[in-house]
């Protein structure tokens, strides 16, 4: 990157030390890159999973606040809304959260960021009801191919599972979590967090398909 612009040098620094395993430096360059350029958006979308997956206990206080800051750079952009949102469910402020999903969709319909989020809503406020209606709803007009269709479908299947409807929380197992049909990233956490998740609430009278997942 040495022929490129500030911006660009800066940007690679960081990625560079996130794929180094120098995740505390990634983000400190991170912090630093967006006070000076707030809306190199794949910036803010690496220092938002640094923050999330990081292991402080205030982590969640520090991505808000990171928001909060950036907040005037961005307005009423629907991406950054629903990053927001989903920042928002993770500090407990459902009300708030649900708000800034809901505006999110409202400019782009179909943006997973702010679905995401509201899957979450729904389940912390337990309107799981609400919840699969409105997933249900909207996976039927989401690519199966798309990177979060097992994520979100995990989340119907959650919602139908906390309902106490295995046999229809299974059928969408099948249909889109399952190692055998998914190939997204978040398979193998969604798949044995759904099957785990049924044999704790003592639903399951017959074995789960554990094996594909093992």
């Amino acid at each position: 990157a040495a022929s490129a612009s500030l911006r660009e040098r800066q940007h690679a620094l960081a990625v560079a030390a996130f794929v180094g395993g120098q995740a505390a430096r990634a983000l400190a360059l991170l912090r630093a890159h967006l006070s000076e350029y707030p809306r190199d958006a794949l910036a803010l979308q690496l220092a938002t999973v640094l923050l999330a997956f990081s292991g402080p206990a205030d982590r969640r206080e520090r991505l808000a606040g990171l928001l909060d800051d950036l907040a005037p750079a961005y307005g009423d952009d629907w991406w950054f809304l629903g990053v927001r949102a989903y920042a928002y469910q993770e500090h407990d402020q459902l009300e708030l959260a649900r708000s800034l999903a809901e505006r999110s969709l409202s400019r782009r319909p179909r943006n997973t960021s702010a679905v995401h989020a509201l899957a979450h809503v729904f389940y912390e406020t337990d309107d799981h009801a609400s919840g699969i209606g409105f997933l249900g709803d909207w996976l039927g007009r989401y690519p199966r191919a798309a990177p979060y269709y097992t994520h979100l479908s995990w989340h119907l299947a959650l919602g139908e599972l906390v309902q106490g409807r295995l046999e229809s929380a299974l059928a969408t197992y099948d249909r889109a979590i399952d190692p055998a049909v998914s190939s997204a990233s978040t398979t193998l956490a969604d798949a044995s967090s759904l099957l785990w998740r049924a044999e704790l609430y003592g639903l399951a009278a017959e074995p789960l398909p554990w094996m594909p997942v093992c």
